[in-house]
């Protein structure tokens, strides 16, 4: 399911395109918060859980709320094992996780490539 793009929803209100990401179900619900936790549980126990990507849920749940709140940022895989109290081996394979099922990508920085030597 793709997001809804600009010229398919009515009016701009922020909060509402943060909180819903723009996917229709969620964005067109009364409730989005309680459906986005919905879904997340369906796949933490559909997509992980059943294809044992990991054993930790309870761990993998709290990477997955510190990854969204760092979303956008340089990426230090260190930072976010304090965090989440496991090793920075074990946050590579969880982003790795989210690009398999893509839940999430890594973009790479720029580069200024008139200074690159």
């Amino acid at each position: 399911m793709t997001p809804l793009a600009y010229p398919e929803i009515s009016g701009f209100e922020l909060e509402k395109i943060v909180i819903s990401g723009l996917l229709p179900l969620h964005f067109l619900s009364p409730e989005p918060v309680e459906d986005l936790r919905a879904y997340v549980a369906d796949y933490l126990k559909e997509e992980i859980v059943a294809e044992a990507l990991t054993q930790n849920i309870p761990a993998f749940r709290e990477f997955l709320h510190v990854a969204a709140l760092t979303s956008s940022e340089l990426l230090n895989y260190v930072n976010v094992a304090g965090e989440t109290g496991v090793s920075h081996k074990v946050v590579r394979t969880y982003f790795d996780i989210l690009e398999d099922t893509h839940l999430g990508f890594r973009v790479q920085p720029c580069k200024n490539q008139e200074h690159a030597a």
